[in-house]
This record gives structure tokens, C-alpha cells and sequence, in this order.
């Protein structure tokens, strides 16, 4: 797989472990289009790196197809880019397994339904809205660029826009995770394309953060909508994951933009 270029999100979505998980025909299509002909930027995002994707169907077709004759003929389903970091001074921390996808099929519309001890909270600097714990905390990180939603349990969320396409966005995440020292043990749980907007792909993963010397369950989703394309962090400690699930949840099913 690591000659595949651009097609390794692709492959790597087409040959997931998890059925489910698996890329569709249409979500398959799509990202053939992408990888074809590239996708383009926002009109108030005009500053974005901007990468051409000029590949002839034809090759993208035999690249896919060799991929998955591959993984049929050695019966186990190829899933690249999981390498550990090799920093890994926090105790050992026990295996998560991916979750299903979180929040609704599709982008939703319409005024959303606030769930009872949430406050809907409106963010005119990234342009959205969305529903959050009415007892989260909520901060501005300017060095970052993100707004940040935050409990006293250690679940947060960090919302930011996005510098280039979201195949591009996740993969640069998760080199930053392989390569920053403080964080170790990373694994990858799932990366998938979502039918959630017109351009969505989600990275799921755990790691160990040597600044809170604790573990994290983390689902990173990077998502293009008309005019802005959005990148959302959510993290809980490991154990956690199933209750903050909910949350994570409710903001998908809330999110709107202005």
C-alpha cells in the first residue's frame, strides 16, 4: 500500500475488517471522483493549500482491484497506517475495539431537537451551531484556531476548519499522532468514509498522553459542507467511551451550520 498515493484512503477504506465499516458503492464513487479529479475548495477558503489529483480511471481501477484481490486471497482484510508509536513510557492500556459510527446517516436539517441538560451554543467565528452538555465548559484557543468543549470528566471536543480535503486532513492527523512525542501507543481503530455530508471521513483511534499520563478513546471526523470544511476532535479517557458516546452523539445529530 505505500505506493498507492492519493488511493491509499481508498483502499484502506475499501478493506476495513469491519464490514460495516467498509466504504459503499456510492461512497466508493465518490471517492474515485475525488481522487480523479479533486475536490474543490470553498469560496472564502481560496488560501488552502490546493492539491491536483489528475488520475486516469483506469489505473485507479486496477490499483483497487489488485488491493482487494490481495486481501481475498490471503483472507485477512489489509488495514495500512497502523503503525505504534515507539514511545511508550505510559503502562500498557487495554484494547479498545472500534464503535459503530457515530451520529445520524446523512447531514441533518431543520431545527434540532436540544436533548434535556443541553444548551445549544452558536459559534459566529466558525460559523455553526450545536448542542452541548449545558455544564461543558466552552474556550476559544486561539493559537490553535479551535473552539474547544470541555467536561470535568476529561471528555472534550475541539472544533476547527480545515486546511485542505478531509482524506488529506485525517492523514495528516495521524502522522502528527505517530510522531509526537507526547503521544504513545497510538492505534488506529477504524478509518472509514461516513454518510454524513457530501465529503466525510472519520479516523478512529487510542493513544496515551504523557501530559495527563492517562489513555484515550478518540474519534477525529474532518467534513466539507458548502462553503466550509470542518475538523472535529472528540476525545474521553479509555474507559469512558461508551458513556460519552451519547454526547458525541448529540452533536452530530445538532450540528448546523450558520
Amino acid at each position: 500500500m505505500t505506493k498507492a498515493g492519493p488511493l491509499a484512503p481508498l483502499l484502506t477504506a475499501l478493506l476495513q475488517r469491519d464490514p460495516t465499516a467498509r466504504a459503499t458503492a456510492s461512497q466508493t464513487a465518490e471517492m474515485l471522483d475525488r481522487v480523479a479529479f479533486g475536490d474543490p475548495s470553498p469560496a472564502e477558503a481560496s488560501h488552502r493549500r490546493s492539491t491536483k489529483r489528475h488520475v486516469l480511471y483506469a489505473g485507479i481501477a486496477a490499483v483497487v482491484a489488485v488491493g482487494v484481490c490481495v486481501a481475498v486471497a490471503l483472507g485477512v482484510p489489509v488495514v495500512p497506517g497502523t503503525k505504534r508509536s515507539s514511545n511508550s513510557s505510559g503502562a500498557a492500556a487495554p484494547s479498545p475495539t472500534p464503535s459503530p459510527l457515530l451520529g445520524p446517516s446523512g447531514l441533518p436539517t431543520g431545527p434540532p431537537t436540544t436533548p434535556v441538560g443541553f444548551q445549544i451554543y452558536r459559534d459566529d467565528k466558525l460559523g455553526y451551531s450545536v448542542a452541548v452538555p449545558a455544564d461543558w465548559k466552552i474556550s476559544w484557543d486561539a493559537k490553535n484556531e479551535t473552539r474547544d468543549f470541555y467536561s470535568d470528566e476529561g471528555e472534550s471536543i475541539w472544533v476547527g476548519l480545515n486546511e485542505i480535503d478531509p482524506l488529506g486532513e485525517v492523514f495528516s492527523v495521524e502522522e502528527l499522532l505517530k510522531n509526537d512525542s507526547n503521544y504513545s501507543q497510538y492505534r488506529r481503530l477504524r478509518l472509514s468514509p461516513v454518510a454524513y455530508g457530501p465529503a466525510v471521513v472519520d479516523l478512529e483511534y487510542s493513544h496515551y498522553n504523557e501530559s495527563t499520563k492517562a489513555s484515550y478513546h478518540c474519534l477525529f471526523r474532518a467534513f466539507s459542507l458548502t462553503t466550509k470544511a470542518y475538523s472535529v476532535y472528540m476525545c474521553t479517557p479509555l474507559d469512558d467511551w461508551d458513556h460519552s458516546r451519547d454526547t458525541f452523539a448529540a452533536f452530530y445529530e445538532t450540528f448546523r451550520p450558520n
